[in-house]
Formats: C-alpha cells, structure tokens, sequence
C-alpha cells in the first residue's frame, strides 16, 4: 500500500522531469527495501518557494558510512 498526502499549492521553479525522476527512484527504493506489509508514505509539500518530497518505509535503514 502507498500512502500519499500532496499539498502543492504554489508554483516552484525547478525541472519537472528530474523531480519526477527522484521521486520515482525513491518510491522504487522503497517499494523494493520496504517491508512487503508495511504501507509506504509519500508526502510532497511547498513553502517559501520550496518543494519538499518525503518517501518512508518500514525496511532496514541503509547503514551509515563510517
């Protein structure tokens, strides 16, 4: 399951189609680390001109660089 909860309500300047690639990449990354029977949560968020994007699943972290 993915959850999303989108508040886009002012224009941003940036390029579309690499924001979509990120978003996309990140949902893929979480659809294949996350646990298979947790949902997924995407938000996506302006505020000041800014764009922000959130992907969180219930998988093992990525381990910190040392």
């Amino acid at each position: 399951m993915i959850e999303t909860d989108f508040t886009i309500v002012q224009t941003v300047s940036c390029d579309r189609e690499r924001v979509a690639q990120l978003f996309s990449n990140l949902l893929a990354n979480a659809i294949t680390h996350g646990a298979p029977d947790a949902p997924i949560t995407t938000k996506a968020w302006t505020h000041n001109d800014f764009l922000e994007l959130y992907v969180a699943n219930s998988g093992e972290p990525i381990p910190r660089r040392q």
